[in-house]
């Protein structure tokens, strides 16, 4: 009120009304002088439906304001020393942990499943991760497939980046054990460079790289696959032009069609539930919306990263099994299929399910050093290796 009393000529007041609000809100806005101007936006919901349905009201007010002054709310341009506040942590120098720092492999299942301080499913939870550690113990691996961004390299790399030498010796050490790698990414040909100039090339006859979320698979000896050989060009031409319609998405997200997807990459979040709302209404089922640390991908309703799982296990030798590892392990995740997998781990997110996609790290360890933790619990023998949890 003092601002109002001094600035009211030049404020606007941005109302977000709930129908359980709305008449304490009537008295406040009533009792305001006539001459400041009142935005009013409501919605049907109440309690936590209403506020998330106006929490997304926030983010398209925002867009439109930015698109009207020229600036990107999500990219609004921060000076040097913004960026150096941004990221102090609780000590000077040192950046706060992330929010899942002190979760235990228990911790983060009941998480996913909802269910953290209920008593009996902590218990259901517990069991269940005896059971798995002791059934990954038991078994002989013969294949290893990774996912690529948020697992080999960290989240957002570039075109450009290489494997590092850690996670480069432990591949190798598998490859020259006889035991086939396989990369299953929703990346097209950047993967191909990046693998092909990190590993050995007297090794790259026992490398598989698994593109577009499983659209082909091919090894590492054959180039990488053409975007413009897809076979879904036509489909993904009109649904780009439908994204394109939407000044909210047309705004803040850049999109590719690289004909087995589109791949997308959204400045905030409003934008991706945007796009899945748009392709979850335009397309009939017919193409779904996967989430990797890397980008947003639009692909076919059949694409899937298991397509490369059953073309490895079809390789395997006799008596062994396959072991997967991503990091979107959670629902609507490009890793969660790929981690549906009876043998699979997980290096950050996970979903619910009890037989499958674990993330057994220690707190505060994740993607590629996650990756290495694990890799560090491998023992590698002759077309094989064992995992020894501790």
């Amino acid at each position: 009120h003092n601002w109002l009393d001094k600035r009211g000529e030049h404020s606007t007041i941005v109302a977000f009304l709930t129908p359980d609000t709305l008449a304490l809100a009537k008295k406040t806005l009533a009792l305001l002088p006539a001459s400041i101007r009142v935005i009013k936006i409501e919605t049907r919901d109440n309690g936590p439906l209403g506020a998330l349905a106006l929490l997304m009201e926030v983010f398209r007010l925002a867009a439109e304001i930015g698109q009207r002054v020229g600036i990107d709310p999500g990219r609004p341009g921060v000076p040097g020393y913004g960026r150096k506040i941004y990221h102090l942590g609780p000590a000077l120098g040192k950046r706060a942990a992330p929010a899942d720092a002190t979760a235990s492999p228990n911790e983060r299942k009941t998480d996913a499943r909802g269910t953290r301080g209920n008593r009996e499913d902590e218990a259901i939870v517990a069991q269940a991760q005896r059971d798995y550690v002791a059934k990954l113990r038991r078994v002989k691996f013969g294949c290893l497939v990774a996912d690529f961004d948020g697992t080999v390299v960290p989240p957002r790399a570039g075109r450009g980046d290489r494997l590092s030498p850690p996670v480069v010796a432990f591949f190798e050490k598998l490859l020259r054990n006889h035991i086939p790698v396989y990369f299953a990414t929703g990346r097209g040909d950047s993967i191909h460079s990046i693998i092909a100039e990190s590993l050995d090339k007297k090794l790259h006859g026992r490398v598989f790289i698994s593109y577009y979320n499983g659209g082909i698979t091919v090894p590492l000896t054959e180039p990488a696959p053409k975007a413009e050989g897809g076979p879904h060009h036509l489909e993904f031409d009109e649904l780009l032009q439908q994204l394109n319609r939407d000044p909210l998405i047309a705004k803040v997200a850049k999109i590719e069609n690289k004909s087995f997807q589109l791949t997308l990459r959204a400045a905030f979040p409003a934008a991706v539930t945007a796009i899945r709302e748009l392709v979850a209404r335009q397309t009939a089922g017919h193409f779904r919306v996967v989430q990797s640390s890397h980008s947003l991908d639009v692909i076919p309703g059949e694409s899937t990263k298991l397509t490369c799982v059953r073309l490895a296990q079809s390789q395997l030798p006799e008596g062994t099994e396959l072991l997967t590892m991503g990091d979107r392990g959670a629902l609507l995740g490009n890793d969660y299929e790929l981690l549906t997998h009876p043998y699979s781990l997980s290096v950050d997110l996970v979903s619910g399910s009890l037989d499958s996609c674990w993330n057994l790290l220690p707190a505060g360890c994740r993607n590629v050093s996650g990756l290495l933790r694990y890799a560090k619990w491998t023992k590698i023998q002759n077309q094989s290796f064992t995992l020894s949890i501790p």
